[in-house]
């Protein structure tokens, strides 16, 4: 019960985060680890892995099934065609190009200068670490007394997963998915949480004085809540943007904006939106054409190098008409007059 009840934890990550399925993958680790911890002989061993991997993998699929059976009819597959692509993203940028990511692309980037590739996947890593570590600075000592106690009473599986997770996640970002950057891991990492919330009360559990004990709970409580706090801090951050320039200046009865924040332009203005691709002229007005976007949203020069000259003005394009500035910020209204 317990082990399908983590695999639907499992499905709910996956549900909140693309990444939350390599949850999955850790608690099946996880359950490797306790059947060979607890099973007398590898015939037990072998059963015990096989039933608790069923059940896992059975509570992971009653919360996934639904998305799954979704996507089949919308995409005709269990995951969007381009999901897989993202294993081959080489800046955070690439995120938004309307081009084909592939291997061959990625192998050629990193073919041309292998030393420097390794170097960048080598500083990538060791951020991501520090960063974590930061996060969860106060979890950690705690989760190590957990592990320990759980590996003396042969119930280290649950440990396994969480802090195997982290490692994964760690090792996904820093070392496949590049430069991806610090805010995903610490978005991926909070997945997490309910692993160390066990670390933590494992800890707790193997301190004999009653004292030490509710001061070990304390402080965890204290870290969770820090970790929530920032979490909070940020969103608070995120939404002082001051975006009542652009509707002011817009004017349209139903415009629809591209930029490279869409998700902002959501939330603030609650007006229809769309990533600015990180392609060519060309491409960016004509997805701006096929979705029928009203205007472009330019936050600086460096944004999208297909719009730097624009943006400095040393070109001009009658597709894209400077209507309003904001401080850095430009906002250009999109024509498509004679275009097929």
């Amino acid at each position: 019960a317990w082990l399908a009840a983590a695999g639907a934890c499992a499905g709910l990550a996956t549900l909140s985060r693309g990444d939350g399925v390599l949850v999955l993958g850790c608690a099946l680790l996880a359950v490797a680890v306790g059947a060979w911890r607890n099973a007398a002989g590898p015939r037990r061993a072998t059963l015990e892995f096989v039933t608790g991997s069923a059940a896992l993998c059975a509570g992971f699929l009653l919360v996934m099934t639904p998305w799954y059976l979704r996507n089949a009819a919308v995409f005709g597959s269990f995951s969007p065609p381009g999901a897989s692509k993202a294993l081959f993203i080489r800046t955070p940028e690439d995120l938004y190009s309307v081009t084909s990511l592939d291997l061959r692309g990625y192998l050629e980037l990193v073919l041309q200068a292998p030393a420097r590739a390794l170097l960048q996947k080598a500083l990538a890593v060791s951020r991501l670490v520090s960063n974590t570590i930061q996060d969860f600075a106060l979890l950690i000592p705690l989760a190590v007394l957990g592990c320990m106690s759980c590996w003396r009473a042969r119930t280290a599986a649950p440990l396994v997963a969480g802090l195997g997770y982290l490692v994964v996640l760690i090792a996904f970002y820093g070392g496949i998915a590049s430069e991806i950057g610090e805010a995903s891991t610490h978005k991926s990492g909070l997945l997490s949480l309910p692993f160390w919330a066990g670390a933590v009360a494992a800890g707790a559990g193997a301190i004999g004085d009653r004292r030490q004990r509710l001061a070990v709970l304390a402080v965890g409580l204290c870290a969770f809540g820090v970790l929530g706090a920032r979490s909070a801090l940020k969103q608070k951050l995120r939404r002082s943007v001051d975006y009542t320039w652009i509707a002011e200046s817009a004017g349209d009865a139903e415009p629809v904006l591209m930029s490279r924040t869409p998700w902002l332009v959501y939330e603030l203005l609650d007006w229809p939106s769309l990533q600015t691709p990180n392609d060519g002229l060309d491409v960016i007005v004509e997805v701006g054409r096929r979705f029928g976007a009203t205007h472009l949203h330019v936050v600086n020069a460096t944004q999208r190098p297909a719009l730097r000259e624009i943006y400095l003005g040393t070109l001009r394009d009658p597709r894209l008409e400077l209507i309003a500035e904001h401080g850095t910020e430009k906002l250009y209204r999109l024509r498509y007059a004679g275009l097929p």
